[in-house]
């Protein structure tokens, strides 16, 4: 992956202290797209930090079709979804280097259907779709229900603690991305 799409707009943050180094790295691949760079930026930093792990996350913004592609050529499934993550593995011993964690993209056409449906804003629905993301690269995982309830817990703790949304869960207890 490594930021394989050409097109788009590069935004960056970094926060460097003496113990971690994090960059965020934005890539807007819709045109129409209004990413809210600076919370999400500050947000995924606050995951990274949180997390102590030392590295670049690139988001990659993108729409159906593209999603659709990523979901057929690396899942087998011939539909778009809302996020997918692909890490890219461990840094080597001694690398003075950051880095790069993975990539996370995510799905704007799915958000301006999750905010028409179910009221809240795009800005959010992406901003918690890049914070699931961000933690299946960390290494976290919604296939059994111990890790659904780790993961859930995560999710809306970094959200909350961004004071971006309220925690959202189904009546059933489940999140939108189990």
């Amino acid at each position: 992956m490594a930021l394989a799409l050409r097109k788009g707009r590069l935004a960056a943050a970094s926060i460097t202290t003496r113990e971690h180094a994090q960059k965020v790295v934005i890539v807007r691949d819709v045109a129409e797209a209004r990413i809210p760079t600076t919370k999400l930026r500050t947000t995924l930093t606050h995951v990274l930090l949180a997390e102590k792990r030392v590295g670049t996350v690139n988001v990659i913004v993108v729409n159906d079709a593209t999603m659709r592609r990523l979901n057929r050529r690396f899942r087998d499934r011939d539909k778009p979804t809302d996020v997918l993550s692909f890490p890219m593995g461990d840094p080597l011993p001694g690398s003075i280097q950051r880095a790069l964690i993975g990539e996370i993209y995510c799905n704007y056409s799915h958000c301006q259907r999750w905010v028409k449906e179910n009221g809240g804003t795009v800005a959010d629905e992406l901003l918690r779709l890049a914070v699931h993301g961000c933690l299946h690269l960390l290494g976290y995982d919604h296939h059994d229900p111990a890790g659904h309830r780790k993961m859930l817990s995560a999710e809306n703790r970094y959200v909350d603690e961004g004071g971006l949304i309220l925690s959202r869960v189904n009546a059933d207890g489940t999140s939108e991305h189990a």
